[in-house]
């Protein structure tokens, strides 16, 4: 991958020809979400059989992140 490849994605998404490229990606830096959601998004595109394992882990997060969100509006006494 290269800084155009990744501008191209940013602003326009990721294609069908971009899964393996992606998912090597997705190994290297495990935790980022955005190329966890682009490669979800390539597999759908390319209906790649094995796109169920990447649509998954696309929506994966931690129980640490999940209250990292909350507030004291959520919380209930």
């Amino acid at each position: 991958m290269n800084a155009a490849q990744f501008q191209t994605w940013v602003k326009q998404g990721p294609n069908a020809s971009d899964v393996s490229t992606l998912r090597e990606l997705v190994v290297r830096y495990p935790y980022s979400g955005v190329l966890r959601l682009w490669l979800a998004k390539a597999s759908y595109l390319s209906e790649d059989l094995n796109r169920n394992e990447d649509l998954l882990a696309a929506g994966a997060v931690s129980y640490t992140h999940l209250r990292a969100h909350e507030t004291l509006r959520y919380l209930v006494c």
